[in-house]
């Protein structure tokens, strides 16, 4: 396949917009997403997350091919049209992901101004066209996380907790894809500890991002570091040390927010699956380096 020379933004902009004008019964034209946001990091792989509010979605759900004006396509997805979505009667809101070959995307949303009120809405948002004065004003900026409260805290220290012996038990039968599932589930509540500290220690003036994409722009070192080092292969011993890893890390950090929170750690249920999980792995280090 030929390379493909690459749109300017200028020029995805002007023809968002143009088709906009000649499509029938497109009344505006919203972005949202990371293009629309002053604070995201500008790069080639931002989508552009578009809104087209028409006054009907036939016209375009009978026509395949009226997405063709956007350019040529390496690969689409329809998610409206996936498994249960696809038996929706009479949808108000139908989505055309496209990657196109020159590198852009184009996530781009229809609504029936009916279900505009509807639609989720982004305070960084932007009206690219609105001549009739449908779309109400954008929510005004809040903090990108909201610090804990202690319930919330509290499950996610037990779920953590709770959780890490499943690894434990994945390593000793070698099921190495349920292990790297709960490896998952824990460091996902190491990732919404680290969302918390942010808030807790920087007013909210830090994102962590979509999944902690940008974790790393803010959290100490070590810390990022051991998130990164728990991304671990599928051998027995690598398992292991992703999981103490993690534990190390969530330990540290929830002791940390509990300090600056007031709450209470669970120290008990800390100490006591640490203390199962070194006897656990000294026991399989020993049954595994026998001959």
């Amino acid at each position: 396949m030929s390379a493909v020379l690459r749109r300017s933004d200028e020029a995805l902009r002007a023809l968002l917009l143009s088709v906009a004008r000649a499509a029938p019964g497109v009344r505006a034209v919203i972005l949202n997403g990371s293009r629309a946001n002053p604070h995201a990091a500008p790069d080639a792989f931002q989508d552009w997350d578009v809104v087209y509010v028409v006054d009907s979605l036939e016209p375009y759900l009978a026509d395949p091919h009226w997405i063709d004006c956007f350019g040529e396509r390496l690969i689409m997805q329809l998610p409206d049209a996936m498994g249960a979505l696809a038996d929706a009667p009479h949808p108000q809101q139908f989505a055309w992901l496209m990657l196109f070959r020159d590198g852009h995307r184009i996530d781009l949303t229809l609504v029936t101004c009916d279900a505009l009120a509807l639609l989720p809405r982004e305070p960084h948002e932007q009206v690219m066209l609105d001549p009739d004065g449908l779309v109400p004003p954008a929510p005004p900026a809040s903090p990108y996380a909201q610090p804990p409260t202690e319930a919330a805290y509290r499950d996610c220290c037990n779920e953590f907790w709770w959780v890490a012996p499943y690894v434990v038990k994945a390593v000793w039968r070698d099921q190495p894809t349920y292990a790297q599932t709960h490896l998952a589930i824990v460091r996902d509540q190491l990732l919404q500890l680290c969302d918390w500290w942010l808030v807790l220690t920087s007013a909210g003036a830090r994102a962590a991002g979509k999944h902690g994409r940008d974790l790393g722009r803010w959290l100490p070192a070590p810390l990022w570091h051991a998130v990164c080092a728990s991304y671990a292969s599928a051998d027995g011993a690598a398992l292991w040390q992703a999981l103490e890893t993690l534990m190390a890390a969530f330990d540290a950090l929830a002791r940390d927010v509990a300090q600056r929170t007031g709450f209470a750690y669970p120290h008990d249920d800390a100490t006591r699956v640490w203390q199962y999980v070194r006897q656990q792995r000294a026991a399989w280090e020993r049954a595994t380096s026998q001959p």
